[in-house]
């Protein structure tokens, strides 16, 4: 469940161009995102909050994104702003990244 509203609150901050980005969930599905548009980028799942965002600080030209005004552009301009807090990482945060790279849902529905 906790994946499915990750992805959802990503998807329409992106379409409808408000909010920020919170928590590491939702950055590394927006990173994952970012990575299936930029393949030259080497960015990895398992990768800590802070190398990712290292990563892609050295990738992006504020200059480049802003104004934001199309979705593409306003995901980098989310990713920009994102402020790792907490390095944590899990087995969660690689699926979310890799179900937003190649668009396969790698977690199980839930059985009820």
């Amino acid at each position: 469940m906790v994946p499915l509203l990750t992805k959802q609150a990503v998807d329409l901050k992106v379409r409808r161009q408000f909010s920020v980005i919170v928590g590491n969930y939702e950055f590394y599905y927006a990173l994952g995102l970012y990575s299936a548009g930029h393949p030259e980028v080497d960015l990895k799942g398992n990768m800590s909050p802070r190398e990712l965002k290292d990563a892609l600080m050295k990738e992006l030209d504020p200059q480049e994104f802003l104004p934001a005004n199309d979705p593409d552009k306003y995901l980098c301009f989310l990713l920009h702003r994102y402020r790792v807090e907490d390095d944590a990482h899990d087995q969660v945060m690689e699926g979310l990244f890799e179900w937003a790279k190649s668009g396969v849902n790698p977690f199980p529905p839930d059985a009820k």
